[in-house]
């Protein structure tokens, strides 16, 4: 899957009806630094995800397609004044057990817990992704 398509599927599970019924995220976007710029960004609805690629590196193949993968991030980001850490780790957890099963899913790298930004809460999932 080509990132576009990757973007597209998180997307989709994001936007989907999560346990509850509801869904999981009220808002999904490429990321652009928007916690940082807040004042100046164009509003979101809470809770949000913003999806960010890093670099891929592709393995050369003879005579074919270059597969490759690369590091998703996924921002996942709460209103810290309607949600708390722990909503935030609990929408993490849901979010990557809903990748597990999808084709470009490779691994869990890392979670972080951002603290950084007053009364939003973000918490960061990384994980691998294979691009085909």
């Amino acid at each position: 899957m080509t990132r576009k398509e990757i973007y597209k599927d998180i997307r989709r599970i994001a936007l989907g009806e999560g346990a509850e019924g509801e869904p999981m995220f009220s808002s999904v976007a490429w990321w652009n630094k928007n916690i940082e710029f807040l004042e100046e960004d164009t509003p979101f609805e809470f809770p949000a995800l913003f999806i960010e690629f890093g670099t891929v590196d592709y393995e050369p193949q003879k005579g074919g397609c270059e597969p490759g993968q690369c590091d998703v991030l996924l921002h996942v980001v709460v209103d810290g004044h309607k949600s708390n850490p722990v909503d935030c780790l609990g929408r993490c957890e849901n979010l990557i057990s809903a990748l597990r099963a999808r084709p470009w899913y490779l691994r869990h790298l890392q979670s972080v817990s951002n603290h950084d930004h007053g009364e939003i809460i973000e918490c960061l999932e990384i994980v691998r992704a294979r691009i085909f």
